[in-house]
């Protein structure tokens, strides 16, 4: 289990998480946002006293957001929310799976004109 005392404006505060490290705790400190154990149930949330993000959801957003940028660690939040709550995600991941599933379908479009052009330039 890692935890990070964090020195906030608020007063210092512990998190403790045991599928992320110190360092990935301290940026979602940073960031405003964080994985709770929510009554036997994990829920992505917004830090309240950090007051960066207008409610849950916004956070969610975030998180998803910079997941479809590339970052590691919001890639890891997502696939540990998929892992163990994806519910929890709600709006934020239907928009994520529409996203991952308009990516793919892409993807197929470009190997199928690849294809194509492959089987012009033997024929």
């Amino acid at each position: 289990m890692c935890s990070a005392r964090i020195d906030a404006p608020t007063g210092p505060r512990v998190l403790y998480h045991q599928h992320f490290t110190e360092a990935e705790v301290r940026q979602m400190d940073g960031e405003g946002w964080f994985i709770f154990d929510a009554e036997g149930t994990w829920d992505l949330q917004r830090l309240d006293e950090a007051m960066m993000f207008a409610d849950d959801a916004s956070a969610r957003a975030f998180v998803l957001e910079r997941h479809k940028q590339g970052s590691p660690l919001h890639t890891k939040a997502v696939e540990f929310m998929v892992a163990h709550s994806p519910y929890r995600l709600g709006v934020a991941m239907v928009d994520y799976v529409n996203y991952r599933l308009a990516r793919r379908a892409i993807v197929q479009k470009t190997l199928d004109a690849i294809e194509e052009l492959d089987t012009k330039g033997t024929a």
